[in-house]
């Protein structure tokens, strides 16, 4: 590849510090790599550590820091004299993500930061468990003393009371600035204020942009108060609704909203006493009417003209809650930093925020080692500058001596060279921030009185597919307002690309589909899924789509370019391998597989089923490995300090000893002295599970191993008590990856499994550069985010009717800290209920604003990773707020300049008029009922629709040694990945959720069991979280219905089990095959009698017979398999009908036995 006279620029520029936008596919990565090796060639005197390179994540650095490596030994070959020295200083290398370097900054400036150098970095779900820690520590305090803030819990009730302040304690950079600014009332008056500017600018700059529209509304009133008809009421009010004109012409906001509110506005001139006017003058003033009212409804939505006055009542009341919400965060941020002193630990935020104190305060005491080790910086290069966040802007601020107080003795032009994409900012949720590379663009240039620098010529993209995303995102990154871009804003930059595309062939496919009614009647014999399916439905028609395109593309050997090869890029027959499936979100994944199953299509989903090892893996894999190798004592320890065990350093410190020794004979906590007696019973529970374990290692294959882990540690409960019920879900289904990776090598063995289990942590963590290409054909489906600096030939992106404005929660939480650093929160109105003031309604909107930006360049990520087709899909729809009415608005622009303009200067790519056309747009019409079909049920309507696909294999059926007693936990225990669910399809996906949530509660019952009614209450509603669809009054009824369960004999019975299990997988073999089920509860009574209980949501307690009929055939494979496990012990089977009212039906053995 060689180098063009943009990157040349960017890398030989030395007199000033630098920005460069980069586009996507433009060899950034290879600017910053030649230019750290430009820095180094030609200041042969700076030490190799004064030259650093931040990126912002591991894979990025490792990249970087292997091809610098590389480069340095090449070129030490040829060049011996320049080159040779800096071998001996590779180590001393500066290239990492930012908190890797705040994390060695810190350790090497321990002293002056106030903490111990072996302080460790917690994890995601340590992290987690702090928080929880610290609510829970403050929640006590509250307990026993009534402070002020005690209102808070009593206004928005205990378990929201908890979540939102949990949610707080991860603000610590916004509440550091709250606690900074002396004021937080003054502090946030001011943020509102702000937000209140920015939403009344884009009201008003898009208002005056339809002065002509006005002028004609003017004309039309002028012309209505002349004509003889207009009298009375009606000529008043026209004569009021023109004044009302006059003021939005004149942009004086102040008096239109209060001429607009001095009236009750009518519906419409008939109302009036219009009857007798024309058709046609009545059809005008009715237009010019509700142009004046939707004008004055928005200026009165946003106060316009009233920025900077008082706060009303709710926002003097929100002001006041939220310095009680502040004066909470700082008492429960007391107890948080009290626990991370005591288990020594620092969380991301604290690497952050500590580095910054060091770089801010300690570089402007005399002589200090802070203040030389920034000037030792001689040059700082950050690679992806657009997804900092702004305290990480500080930081990189400091260091290369823009801000802070070595301003003046290190100001040196060309100390910084950013490189980034405003386009491509994708991490607004991590905090990420685009303005501030605006800023700092802006910076660089009003200092440097030069232009910005640009890659625009892209390696990765041909010439056609350029010019179609050029013309489309010319179109779309127009400003989001009328009054310009804002710095939340990205804008377009043209692209280009000297590589010819490998075929004459449409390069960009726009499938739209529409619906189209089924006239064919349905068959007798089969019942219909509820139209509530319909979503699934359109998304299996897309689906098919997809399947049939990559056949097509395969079978008819379209040439495309060979990536696999960094430099010489080769063109070859298409391979499933060379196409990706970019997903916005991966809520119907499991429909996505199933159809490329159908079509023969192979695929590998990425970050998905494919397992990472995340924090709360590598728990359970520390262990694994110890029990594969018992002299690993370093994976021995931190499965012992992870959520596991819960050990802390002081106690693993105490455990060791003598390091030479430590191992498991060390475990026994009975001949330790260990002041903690809570850390005494978890090493007496630690040296237990770790015998009993380790005895089972030599003789279990790795899936029963595994079982036995999760069993014996109960770790699923823990991940179940995640006060974020979509975090733990997620949670447990990497769990039940890891369980199905396992029972793939139960026949190679544990160190098999490890070694796979290794590769594919590699896979999942690979980014752009220094990968290899993955083996076999198989078609890559991901999420956008994922996708993010990777590239692929052929891309697909579906479900462009996404509406990106209903995405996220669908009830907020009362408190809000969006960025940037604006903090909100409801209020209880007169009769309790919590309201949305001024300032809330306002930080909505400016966020929603954020959003939509943010949508349009994931939209740009998405489409930017194809080299050689991109084909987008989606259904018709009207909603603004989608990827496909913008794309749809984009195409038809640039298809009316195409045709009024067929010659333009300079000449452009004709992308519609040719005959083949570089865009082809393609409109299909489908009939639902067809992909309906896919989901079908038969005419038997107890029978369960049928989970199997044609050709697929078989369920699998995993041992988990239930001929024994079964272990008595109270938690999930892990299922196979095979496992299907027989719960009858329910009608709605409300009542589905419905019975989600009942089940996910009655799966913990020893923790429900004994909540008192209020505590129920809020346990139910912690949980709302993970339904979206699901009300509060959803919550009222599941807890009305437990409290009735629980007063029933039976439930009474259940309670005082002498052995329970929640949620237990079982095995049976039918003349099908073998069959996983799913035990709801399984419990042993008083007597010693086992019983089976299944929880059936809806209305089956009115009709118990025919919930025999229904649900017999179930519990009877039931029933099957637990006699089977328990060696021809039958339980008692029951079904416990939950709704209306709850009851419990028990089904006879004749009842159970198959039919004949």
């Amino acid at each position: 590849m060689s180098i063009t006279a943009e990157q040349q620029l960017a890398i030989t520029s030395m007199d000033r510090n630098q920005s460069v936008m980069a586009g996507a596919g433009t060899g950034k990565t290879l600017v910053l790599v030649q230019r750290f090796l430009h820095v180094l060639e030609h200041k042969p005197d700076w030490p190799l550590r004064s030259v650093a390179a931040v990126t912002f994540t591991k894979a990025a650095a490792m990249s970087m820091r292997q091809r610098i490596r590389r480069e340095i030994r090449a070129r030490a070959d040829c060049n011996p004299g320049v080159w040779r020295h800096r071998l001996d200083e590779l180590d001393a290398l500066q290239v990492a993500t930012v908190h890797s370097f705040c994390q060695r900054f810190l350790t090497e400036h321990a002293v002056e930061a106030g903490i111990d150098p072996d302080f460790a970095v917690a994890d995601e779900t340590e992290a987690s468990s702090l928080l929880d820690e610290a609510v829970r520590r403050y929640s006590h305090e509250l307990d026993r003393s009534e402070p002020p803030e005690s209102e808070l819990v009593v206004l928005f009730r205990p378990a929201v009371f908890r979540q939102v302040l949990a949610d707080l304690l991860t603000k610590e950079h916004l509440m550091v600035q709250l606690e900074a600014s002396g004021s937080v009332e003054g502090y946030l008056r001011k943020a509102w204020e702000a937000a209140h500017a920015e939403v009344e600018a884009a009201v008003t700059a898009e208002i005056m942009s339809r002065q002509p529209e006005l002028a004609e509304t003017r004309r039309v009133l002028q012309a209505a108060i002349r004509d003889p008809d207009v009298k009375g009421a009606l000529g008043t009010r026209c004569g009021w609704a023109l004044g009302t004109m006059e003021h939005l012409m004149n942009g004086d906001w102040i008096r239109a909203r209060a001429a607009f509110n001095a009236e009750t506005w009518p519906k419409s001139i008939r109302d009036v006493g219009g009857g007798k006017m024309g058709p046609d003058f009545k059809r005008l003033c009715n237009k010019a009417w509700r142009l004046v009212h939707e004008t004055c409804n928005r200026l009165e939505r946003v106060r316009a003209g009233s920025v900077g006055e008082e706060p009303d009542q709710q926002d003097r009341k929100a002001l006041r809650l939220l310095g009680l919400w502040h004066s909470a965060w700082k008492r429960a941020n007391r107890h948080l930093d009290d626990i991370k002193r005591e288990r020594n630990l620092l969380t991301f935020d604290d690497l952050e925020l500590k580095a910054l104190h060091l770089l801010k305060v300690h570089a402007a005491q005399p002589a200090s080692r802070v203040g030389s080790a920034i000037l030792g910086i001689n040059h700082l290069l950050v690679d992806e500058y657009q997804d900092i966040n702004p305290l990480q802007q500080e930081i990189i601020g400091c260091l290369a001596a823009l801000t802070g107080h070595v301003v003046a003795e290190g100001r040196r032009q060309g100390r910084l060279f950013a490189v980034g994409d405003t386009k491509q900012s994708i991490y607004r949720f991590r905090g990420a921030e685009v303005s501030e590379f605006v800023k700092l663009a802006e910076g660089i240039r009003s200092r440097s009185a030069q232009p910005l620098g640009n890659l625009s010529e892209s390696f990765r993209t041909h010439r056609e597919l350029i010019a179609a995303t050029n013309a489309i995102f010319d179109k779309l990154f127009r400003p989001l307002g009328k009054n310009g871009y804002q710095d939340y804003e990205a804008k377009p930059m043209a692209l280009r690309s000297g590589r010819e595309a490998p075929a004459r062939q449409p390069s960009l496919e726009v499938h739209t589909f529409s619906q189209a009614e089924s006239e064919e009647p349905a068959d007798a014999g089969v019942r219909r899924r509820p139209s509530d399916d319909t979503a699934d439905a359109k998304r299996v028609a897309e689906f098919d789509l997809i399947a049939s395109r990559l056949r097509e593309i395969r079978e008819s050997g379209r040439r495309v370019v060979d990536l696999s090869h960094p430099v010489e890029r080769d063109v070859r027959s298409f391979r499933y391998s060379d196409a990706a499936i970019l997903l916005r979100a991966r809520t119907h994944l499991s429909l996505l597989e199933e159809v490329l199953h159908e079509h023969g299509v192979p695929f590998r989903v990425v970050d998905g089923t494919d397992l990472k090892v995340q924090a709360h893996i590598r728990s359970v894999v520390a262990l694994l490995r110890w029990l594969h190798r018992s002299s690993d004592h370093f994976s021995l320890a931190a499965a012992l300090r992870s959520p596991l065990f819960g050990l802390s350093d002081e106690t693993l410190f105490l455990l060791a000893g003598n390091p030479a020794h430590a191992g498991l004979s060390n475990l026994d906590g009975a001949a330790l002295s260990i002041p903690d007696a809570e850390q005494q019973d978890r090493v007496r529970h630690a040296h237990r599970v770790l015998s009993t374990l380790r005895g089972k290692a030599l003789v279990l294959s790795p899936d029963w191993l595994l079982a036995e882990v999760l069993c014996e540690t109960g770790y699923e409960s823990v991940l179940l008590g995640n006060r974020d019920t979509l975090r733990a879900r997620d949670c447990l289904d990497d769990l039940e990856s890891l369980q199905w990776l396992a029972f793939q090598c139960r026949t190679t063995g544990m160190g098999e499994f490890l070694r796979r289990l290794a590769a594919q942590d590699r896979q999942a963590n690979q980014r752009e550069g220094g990968t290899e290409p993955e083996d076999g054909e198989a078609v890559q489906i991901m999420t956008v985010h994922g996708a993010k600096g990777l590239e692929f030939p052929v891309v697909f992106v579906p479900n462009l009717e996404y509406d990106w404005a209903r995405a996220g929660p669908r009830h907020r939480p009362p408190v809000l800290a969006f960025n940037p650093n604006n903090l909100v929160c409801k209020v209880p109105d007169e009769n309790g209920e919590l309201a949305e003031p001024f300032s809330f309604q306002l930080a909505k909107d400016m966020e929603a604003r954020r959003q939509h930006a943010e949508s349009r360049r994931l939209f740009y990520v998405a489409c930017t990773r194809a080299a050689d087709l991109l084909v987008l899909s989606g259904w018709d729809t009207k909603k603004d707020s989608s990827w496909s009415m913008e794309l749809a608005d984009a195409l038809a622009q640039a298809k009316e300049q195409e045709q009024e303009d067929p010659q333009p200067h300079p000449p452009a790519m004709p992308l519609f008029a040719t005959a083949t056309p570089v865009i082809q747009e393609c409109w299909h019409e489908c009939d639902l009922a067809d992909y309906r079909d896919l989901r079908e049920i038969e005419a038997a309507p107890w029978l369960p629709a049928s989970t199997e696909r044609p050709g697929a294999e078989p369920d699998i059926a995993i041992d988990l040694k239930l001929a024994r007693e079964p272990a008595v936990a109270n938690s999930l225990t892990v299922h196979a990945k095979a496992a299907v669910s027989d719960r009858v399809l329910p009608e709605s996906p409300k009542q589905q959720q419905r019975g989600d949530l009942a089940h996910g509660v009655l799966g913990q019952w020893h923790r429900w069991f004994p909540l008192s009614e209020d505590d129920l209450m809020d346990f139910i509603v912690s949980r709302l979280s993970g339904h979206p669809m699901l009300a509060t009054a959803d919550a009222r009824d599941i807890h009305q219905c437990l409290l009735r369960l629980r007063e029933l004999p039976f439930g009474k019975r259940i309670r005082a089990a002498r052995r329970l299990v929640t949620e237990m997988p079982m095995s049976v073999a039918t003349a099908e095959g073998a069959r996983n089920l799913r035990l709801d509860l399984l419990f042993q009574d008083e007597r010693g009698d086992w019983h089976i209980v299944d929880w059936k949501t809806g209305d089956w307690s009115r009709r118990p017979d025919a919930a025999r009929k229904v649900f017999r055939k179930q519990m009877g494979e039931y029933v099957r398999a637990v006699a089977e496990a328990f060696n021809g012990v039958r339980p008692t089977a029951w079904l416990g009908l939950l709704e209306p009212e709850p009851t419990f039906v028990e089904l006879t053995p004749e009842e159970l036995e198959p039919a004949t």
